[in-house]
């Protein structure tokens, strides 16, 4: 059985591919990454892994089959780009508390 075949059709494979290629590292690393800095750090890095794969996978697939379903696909694409704005700018808020107690 291929994969296509698998999961019917060639984009399908593809956004399944981008999501597996970039999530959650392993163990190993969250391990080191814990050892090294500490448990918030491994857990920030295993959630942030996931959250960027899910978000490049979402909106390559939303995108390449835009024209099988318009509404679906431009409600995704733009609840995907909400949610990375919307950590980036937690991030950048934070960041910013950090840096001024310095």
């Amino acid at each position: 059985i291929t994969m296509k075949n698998a999961f019917g059709s060639r984009i399908n494979v593809f956004a399944y591919l981008l999501f597996i290629l970039l999530y959650f590292p392993c163990v190993a690393t969250l391990g080191a990454i814990y050892n090294e800095i500490g448990f918030r750090w491994a857990l920030f890095s295993g959630f942030y892994t996931t959250f960027i794969a899910w978000i490049i996978s979402t909106i390559f697939y939303q995108s390449a089959t835009f024209f099988e379903h318009i509404g679906s696909s431009v409600f995704w694409i733009l609840f995907a780009f909400s949610l990375a704005s919307l950590f980036y700018f937690i991030l950048r808020i934070k960041n910013k508390k950090r840096f001024k107690n310095i």
